[in-house]
C-alpha cells in the first residue's frame, strides 16, 4: 500500500472544502443506500404497520364498548368516566411489536429497546 491510501482525514468533522472533494453526491448515494435500504428494514416496517393497526382496533373496541369492564364500572365509578382506549391501544401495539420483532429479527438487529 502506498502512503496516499493510508492517509488520515485532516478535516475531522468539519466541512470539506470544494478543492478537497473527490466524489459527487450520486457516487456517495450507494453508501447511504447500502446502510438504509435493507430488506430487514422493510420487514420491521411492515411489523410496525401490523402492530399499529392491531393497537388501533383494540383502542376502538374499548372506546365503542366491546370491552364492557373498561367502559362500565371501572371507568365510571373508579376513574370518573375516564377514557382508557388510548392506553389499551398503546399496550396492545407496543406488546405486539415487541413480540413480533423478537421473532422476526436476527441477533444482530435490534427491533426494540428490550434485550433478548
Amino acid at each position: 500500500m502506498t502512503n496516499s491510501e493510508l492517509r488520515a482525514d485532516i478535516h475531522s468533522i468539519a466541512t470539506i472544502p470544494d478543492a478537497d472533494r473527490d466524489s459527487t453526491g450520486p457516487q456517495q448515494m450507494w453508501i447511504w443506500a447500502g446502510a438504509n435500504i435493507a430488506p430487514v428494514n422493510w420487514a420491521l416496517g411492515g411489523l410496525g404497520i401490523i402492530a399499529f393497526f392491531a393497537g388501533l382496533s383494540a383502542g376502538w373496541s374499548v372506546e365503542d364498548g366491546l370491552v364492557g369492564a373498561l367502559q362500565g364500572p371501572i371507568s365510571l365509578n373508579v376513574l370518573g368516566g375516564a377514557d382508557l382506549s388510548w392506553l389499551v391501544g398503546i399496550v396492545v401495539s407496543g406488546g405486539l411489536y415487541l413480540a413480533l420483532g423478537k421473532r422476526a429479527t436476527s441477533p444482530s438487529v435490534v427491533a426494540s429497546g428490550a434485550s433478548r
